[in-house]
């Protein structure tokens, strides 16, 4: 038997997690990218919270999430971001990108 996870309880067991610290809107963001993902494959991907823990990071800024990647120093968001698209899965939001750890 299948059930299938509404969006908005999807968020809130996100939040829920006591060693996560997803904001709301990163939760959001995070769970449309899944779902998007599960429509572009056509697949139905079992919801998993903490492997999404384990395997996606969410920062203030494209800048701080580089930081953790690499020595170099770099201070623009857009070199940033396209650094980061190269190498992962970028998720940006107003507030942030989640990335999937690399």
């Amino acid at each position: 038997m299948k059930t299938t996870l509404p969006t908005y309880r999807a968020i809130q067991l996100l939040l829920d997690d006591e060693y996560a610290s997803w904001s709301l809107q990163g939760a959001r963001s995070l769970v449309e990218h899944l779902e998007q993902l599960d429509e572009d494959m056509d697949t139905e991907s079992e919801f998993d919270p903490i492997a999404y823990r384990c395997n996606y990071t969410e920062y203030g800024s494209a800048v701080e999430a580089l930081a953790d990647y690499t020595s170099d120093k770099v201070e623009d968001e857009d070199e940033a971001m396209e650094h980061l698209m190269q190498e992962t899965i970028v998720i940006s939001f107003k507030g942030g990108v989640i990335i999937l750890n690399y």
